[in-house]
This record gives C-alpha cells, sequence and structure tokens, in this order.
C-alpha cells in the first residue's frame, strides 16, 4: 500500500468514526428527559399541590401537606400518575421555554388573604411567577393556559386546609330549682308538718 492510499484510508476511518460518534451524540440528545415542576401555594383555606411534569410523557400530582389549627396536619396524598396528551406536554415544554426567554414578568391581582394562592412552574432553576392571575398575555398566556389544561388532566382539586369539628347540638337541661328555693320548700314543708301536730 503507497502512502496516498494509506492516507486516503485513515482519512475514511477517522470520518467513520466521527459520523458513529456524532450518532450517538444525536440519539442521546434524543432520549434526554426533560423535567418541569408546577407549584400551586396553598392558602390559609387550602392546601396547595405539585405536578412534575416530563417531556416523556410521564406525570405526577401530588397535593401538599399544611397543618390546620384546629384538628393537625392536613392529609398529604402520595404521587398519583396521570398521562397528559403527548400533544400537551410538546406544547407546554415549548411554551416554558418561550416565556423564560420572552423575560416577560406575569399579570398581577389582588388576592384574599383566606383564599389566595400562587401557582408557577419551575424549570431548569427559572420560575414564571404567579400564573393565577387572569390578564397574562403573549408567552406567560400561553404558558399559564397550559397549566390550567394540565390541572385539568391531572384532575387536580385543591383539599380543605382542615375540616372544623362539627358543632355537637346538646339538649337544654330541665330547669332545677335553685339551692335557696329548694331550702325554703324544704323549710315550709317541716313547719307544715310541725303545724298538724
Amino acid at each position: 500500500m503507497d502512502v496516498f492510499s494509506f492516507r486516503s484510508a485513515a482519512r475514511c476511518g477517522t470520518l467513520a468514526i466521527a459520523l458513529v460518534a456524532a450518532s450517538f451524540v444525536a440519539a442521546a440528545a434524543a432520549t434526554t428527559i426533560d423535567g418541569a415542576v408546577i407549584e400551586n401555594s396553598g392558602s390559609t383555606n387550602g392546601a396547595g399541590w405539585r405536578m412534575v411534569i416530563r417531556s416523556s410523557g410521564q406525570a405526577t400530582t401530588q397535593v401538599l401537606s399544611r397543618r390546620g389549627p384546629e384538628t393537625g396536619p392536613a392529609s398529604q396524598s402520595t404521587p398519583a400518575p396521570f398521562t397528559p396528551d403527548p400533544a400537551l406536554v410538546e406544547t407546554f415544554f415549548r411554551d416554558v421555554r418561550a416565556a423564560r426567554d420572552s423575560n416577560e414578568p406575569p399579570a398581577t391581582c389582588m388576592k384574599s388573604a383566606s383564599f389566595g394562592s400562587r401557582t408557577m412552574v419551575l424549570w431548569h432553576g427559572w420560575s414564571s411567577g404567579d400564573l393565577s392571575c387572569p390578564g397574562n398575555t403573549g408567552a406567560m398566556g400561553a404558558l399559564a393556559q397550559d397549566v390550567s389544561a394540565l390541572q385539568s388532566a391531572g384532575h387536580v382539586t385543591p383539599l380543605p386546609l382542615y375540616r372544623r369539628a362539627p358543632i355537637e347540638i346538646r339538649a337544654t337541661p330541665a330547669t332545677s330549682p335553685t339551692p335557696h328555693r329548694a331550702l325554703a320548700a324544704r323549710e315550709g314543708a317541716a313547719a307544715r308538718q310541725s303545724h298538724r301536730r
């Protein structure tokens, strides 16, 4: 084999190795699973919830533990799996990226101290801010719609923070004579008996 043929073979071998390596990198990139968290803070009167969404289509939802002043800890569910529509998951991750890159602030609104809560998306260290206020537009509006659709798909229903103990209604006791009236009645009876004697 002359020098030219040797160099050509070496180049072909190097090119083949590069192509194989590129295919492995592309395959690894294609199988990388992304993930995001949607979290509701809960309020004074309601427990919050957390939803974990993965680009593979796997998702879980969980009611977060909160403590009520009367009955102690509210119930906390274990993560419940559900399968959202793949097109919704794809749209969600596309809109998460677009919202982060847009730097748009979320809409703000006044909320009740007892029932107000915050719902936000957490993705690779980025937080969307509260998406539960009406009036979000553009990238934030699209992301808020995705969150609402995923909440419906996961059947997320915030639980009450605690249940108040039922009020026990007791029958009113029969009126009994006061001590001084009872004493006067006894003295009167004794006087009547002595008078008869």
